[in-house]
C-alpha cells in the first residue's frame, strides 16, 4: 500500500501495528527518519530489539532463517524489528515469498533502498500488499526544508526570523542529510558570533571554507 512520508510524519502512532515498511529514495536522511519514526513508535508500546541487516553481507536462505528466528520475542519477552538495507535487489524474490508466507508474530521488517524503479519486483509487491505500506523518499520540497531548518535552530534555541529561514531554504540543497549539515554549520557560526554576522554572511563563509579545503 503506497503511503506520503509527511502522512507517517503526522500519524506515527497509526503504524504501530503495522509490520511491513518499505522507505526508498535518493534522500536517504528521510529514508533514515521514517525508520526512526516507525521504530519510535512501536517503542512506545513495548520493548524492542533493533537487528541491522544489509543484503550485501547476507547469502542465500539467511534472510529467511534470520527472520524466523525472530517472529518470537526473545528470552527477556522484547519483539523484534529488523531493519535491511537493500543494497541491491537480488534478495527480492527471497523477501518476497518470505513475506508471502507468513504473517510475521511479533516480527516488524523495515526494508530501506535507493530509489527503486517502477519495475522493481519487491516495490511492486510492496505497492500491492495491504498489509504493508510503501513510503517514497523524494528530495524535500521547498515546505519540508522550512520546517526542517525551523526545527534544527528551535533545538538550538536558535530564532531566525521567516524571511532569513526562507533564504537559507533557497540556498541550500534539497537533501535531508545535506541540510542538516549545512544547518549545523550555521549553527556554529551563530555561536560563535552571534548577530554580528547575517545569514548572507554565513553562507558566504562556508562557501570560502569549502573552497579553501
Amino acid at each position: 500500500m503506497i503511503s506520503k512520508f509527511d502522512y507517517i510524519e503526522k500519524n506515527p502512532k497509526e503504524f504501530c501495528s503495522v509490520k511491513r515498511f518499505l522507505f526508498h529514495g535518493s534522500n536517504l536522511g528521510k529514508v533514515e527518519d521514517g525508520t526512526k519514526l516507525v521504530c519510535d513508535s512501536k517503542r512506545t508500546k513495548q520493548n524492542l530489539e533493533i537487528v541491522r541487516l544489509y543484503s550485501d553481507d547476507l547469502k542465500k536462505g539467511e534472510f529467511i532463517n534470520i527472520c524466523s528466528k525472530y517472529c518470537e520475542p526473545n528470552i527477556f519477552g522484547n519483539k523484534t524489528l529488523i531493519s535491511l538495507y537493500l543494497n541491491n535487489e537480488r534478495l527480492n524474490k527471497e523477501i518476497i515469498n518470505f513475506l508471502t508466507a507468513n504473517n510475521l508474530g511479533d516480527l516488524t521488517i523495515i526494508i530501506k533502498s535507493d530509489q527503486l524503479s517502477s519495475k522493481s519486483s519487491i516495490r511492486s509487491f510492496f505497492e500491492k500488499d495491504k498489509k504493508a505500506f510503501i513510503i517514497a523518499c523524494y528530495e524535500e520540497t521547498e515546505n519540508e526544508k522550512i520546517t526542517l531548518i525551523s526545527k534544527y535552530l528551535e533545538n538550538e534555541n536558535i530564532h531566525f526570523s521567516l524571511s532569513e529561514i526562507k533564504f537559507l531554504s533557497l540556498n541550500l540543497p534539497n537533501k535531508r542529510l545535506e541540510i542538516k549539515s549545512e544547518v549545523e554549520k550555521i549553527i556554529i557560526i551563530y555561536k560563535s558570533f552571534g548577530k554580528h554576522k547575517s545569514i548572507q554572511d554565513m553562507l558566504a563563509y562556508i562557501s570560502e571554507a569549502a573552497e579553501n579545503n
